[in-house]
Formats: C-alpha cells, sequence, structure tokens
C-alpha cells in the first residue's frame, strides 16, 4: 500500500507541474494575442490528437473594473 501512495504522490505532483505549464502557456497567449505555436492563426482553431479533436475559441472580451 505504501508504494502506490507513493506513486499517487509522485503523479499528483507530475501533475500539478503540467497543469502550471499549461496556465503560464494559456496566460501567455491571452496577454501577448498571439496564437499558440500548433496554429498559423488565432482563426485556426481545431487540432487532432491520437484520433480525438479538440477546438479551441480565442476571445477578447472587455470587462469593467
Amino acid at each position: 500500500m505504501s508504494w502506490y501512495n507513493d506513486e499517487l504522490v509522485k503523479a499528483n505532483l507530475d501533475l500539478m507541474k503540467v497543469r502550471r505549464e499549461i496556465q503560464e502557456t494559456k496566460f501567455a497567449v491571452l496577454l501577448g494575442k498571439c496564437s499558440f505555436d500548433e496554429f498559423n492563426s488565432r482563426e485556426e482553431n481545431t487540432i487532432t490528437v491520437d484520433a480525438n479533436v479538440f477546438t479551441f475559441s480565442i476571445n477578447e472580451v472587455k470587462v469593467e473594473i
């Protein structure tokens, strides 16, 4: 049981690292008003990975403070 718990902790730490990298990339793309490296422009928004199709939408909305 200890081995399982150790592996679970390692997997969660790896997941936290990946999630942070994804969030940093998304923030940079939104702040920089650019597109992801996988796309040529912001209008190109569909990517297929392992037979799964993902569609992204990047919109700009003005928010009153």
